[in-house]
């Protein structure tokens, strides 16, 4: 199985930070080819854009996530579809419109709990703080023109700070870290495989995060019953060792 998080797909606008890593996401597509390929939430950036205009800027991948049968775990810019059995997308009348099936938010698969992680983030339940953030990143890349400025992607830009605050405050609190969430929600299973953060490594012996296809490093993970390896996409598969 491989294991994908956080494509964020938009409406190919300025906020659109995926439109940049279509084509090698169709190129590990072709890699995968009919082998299962899950996706860990966040496939949809409904906190950035309209549904209907990413159907419209993406038909051709979601008929092809569809007709892969990919599963799909909701994340939290993409909530609004939690408990939907089914998506179709396309202008296509009948049964061979493009359907995705959500599942639920957690899958598991050879002893590994499978989840995208906004499980363990408190500014992200509901419609809240990471809304109100997310918003307002929109906002600053519709002026800038672009997801990116010199410093790399304009959302870590902007909330790199007010995160780590956050993160501080919460300690501060006594609040039980995302990592001890993340570690309760895996309960007896071995491993634990999450998104969410855009930070793909190894988080310890149980915890691999598989990243984001919405930065510059394209990561994913082939789990197997030996257990989760990660990997780059880079014209091929490359293994990765970030311990983090």
């Amino acid at each position: 199985m491989f294991i994908i998080s956080d494509p964020h797909l938009c409406d190919k606008g300025p906020r659109d930070n995926f439109k940049k890593n279509e084509k090698p996401f169709n190129d590990f597509l072709d890699f995968v080819g009919g082998r299962r390929l899950t996706i860990l939430g966040d496939l949809f950036d409904a906190w950035q854009c309209n549904l209907g205009s990413i159907a419209a800027a993406y038909e051709p991948l979601l008929r092809r996530l569809a007709d892969m049968g990919a599963y799909y775990v909701t994340g939290n810019h993409d909530m609004h579809l939690r408990g939907v059995s089914e998506i179709t997308f396309g202008r296509w009348v009948g049964p061979d419109r493009p359907t995705i099936h959500p599942s639920a938010e957690t899958l598991f698969f050879f002893d590994a709990v499978l989840i995208h992680g906004h499980q363990a983030d408190d500014s992200c339940q509901g419609i809240g703080l990471g809304a109100l953030t997310a918003i307002l990143t929109g906002m600053a890349e519709d002026k800038n023109n672009s997801p990116d400025c010199s410093l790399g992607a304009l959302e870590d830009t902007l909330l790199g700070g007010f995160e780590a605050a956050y993160r501080a405050y919460k300690k501060l609190k006594g609040d039980p870290s995302p990592f001890e969430k993340l570690k309760k929600i895996k309960g007896d299973a071995k491993w634990l495989i999450s998104g969410h953060t855009h930070k793909a490594g190894y988080y310890s012996d149980w915890h691999v995060n598989a990243g984001t296809w919405a930065r510059d490093l394209n990561t994913f993970v082939e789990l197997t019953e030996a257990g989760p390896k990660l990997f780059k996409w880079e014209d091929g598969p490359v293994e990765l060792d970030i311990q983090l």
